[in-house]
């Protein structure tokens, strides 16, 4: 787990034991709540990938991870509280349903293998992967 998870949050609540976090797609944009350009191969370049996902059983002030990494790498990610405003986190809403986190590498994405790692407390959700692949 990043750093961030290992020190508890004020404020957060137990996360319910169905609580889950499934990726549906990468994405290079969004328009209306909906993936643009989905995928898991992109060229090379100087954008934001979007991670739409998918969560049930999420319950206001739970704790859940996320991370950005490249070649097993971190990058960038949070710790934050569900349904819960924080600085430098995801405002993410509701029980269940689909939104999307995103990232922006500084610089641009190089070619590699990138993944979305993501957990609901201590409770590995997965490791989502995409690949960056040299521009055309």
């Amino acid at each position: 787990m990043p750093e961030t998870a290992l020190s508890p949050l004020p404020g957060a609540v137990p996360a319910r034991p169905e609580a889950r976090i499934t990726l549906e797609t990468f994405a290079l944009g969004v328009e209306n709540g909906r993936p643009v350009q989905p995928g898991t191969e992109f060229a090379a370049g100087d954008f934001r990938v979007y991670a739409f996902i998918r969560y049930e059983g999420m319950s206001r002030g739970a704790t859940w991870t996320y991370g950005w990494y490249r070649e097993g790498e971190y990058l960038d990610g949070n710790t934050c509280l569900w349904w819960v405003r924080m600085p430098d986190c995801p405002y993410m809403v509701g029980e269940q349903g689909v939104t999307f986190l995103y990232y922006r590498r500084p610089g641009g994405y190089d070619p590699g293998t990138y993944e979305v790692r993501i957990w609901i407390e201590d409770r590995f959700q997965g490791a989502f992967r995409f690949v960056i692949v040299p521009a055309r």
